[in-house]
């Protein structure tokens, strides 16, 4: 496990590195996107057991934070889709760099995977997303963050939403979000990890085959508690939806 810094020197970017374990040349590579905001923190030790997991397994793991998330350079308003966008794409070539593999996974988590989606096309080697319980329209998943923990709105214009400040260009380009417009099939093929099942699921499925994707579907009954907010961060806890991310790669 190596931590480090990398990116443009004013939007430094926190990663972990996970060596494949064991000796020989691994090829592949696995991105991982992680959420933003209070999610960012619920899925920590998930992604974190995912992380070792892949590693184990032989492949080379990068998990990062976005520009204004976690550790990594910028202030929690000052995130947007856009940057957030260019983030992963230089994480790809990070990962890419530091490992030399050929091919890349990403693993997208609820708007990591909206992020996946929506940087496919500018990810090299790209072979296969996999999208645990993606954000697929961005005023819902904003509406439900709401309702979930109240809002607050400071005299500077930023909303606060469970405890974290949303610029109103973050809140725009986030409420632009949707999944359900594809021109063209993605690169690679598409692996949906679900813990809950919703109609707006089935119909990103639906999109993304009428666009001539690759689409399969695990359903985990493991209910992660997205629109649920109790007045702190709890810990996620997923093994089962771990463990059957990391079969599917």
């Amino acid at each position: 496990m190596v931590p480090f810094y990398f990116g443009a020197p004013d939007t430094q970017l926190f990663g972990v590195y996970y060596p494949p374990a064991g000796a020989g040349l691994h090829q592949d590579g696995v991105l991982i996107s992680a959420p933003v905001a209070h999610e960012h923190i619920r899925t920590h030790m998930a992604i974190r057991q995912l992380a070792l997991a892949l590693s184990a397994a032989g492949r080379h793991v990068l998990k990062f934070d976005y520009y204004g998330v976690g550790d990594s350079a910028g202030k929690s308003a000052e995130g947007s889709m856009a940057q957030w966008h260019r983030d992963l794409v230089t994480a790809s070539h990070e990962l890419t760099d530091i490992s030399g593999a050929r091919r890349l996974s990403v693993v997208g988590i609820r708007l990591g995977a909206s992020l996946a989606v929506g940087a496919a096309g500018d990810l090299l080697g790209l072979r296969e997303l996999v999208l645990w319980d993606p954000v697929v329209d961005g005023d819902t998943y904003l509406d439900d963050l709401r309702r979930a923990g109240g809002v607050a709105s400071p005299d500077h214009g930023d909303e606060e939403i469970l405890g974290f400040p949303f610029s109103q260009e973050m809140i725009a380009s986030i409420g632009a979000v949707n999944l359900l417009v594809h021109e063209r099939p993605l690169p690679g093929s598409v692996h949906l990890a679900l813990s809950e099942e919703r109609p707006e699921y089935d119909r990103f499925k639906e999109a993304l085959v009428a666009a001539g994707n690759t689409v399969d579907t695990t359903f985990v009954p493991e209910p992660a508690g997205w629109d649920k907010y109790d007045g702190h961060d709890e810990v996620l806890v997923a093994n089962a939806m771990v463990q059957a991310i990391g079969e599917q790669l």
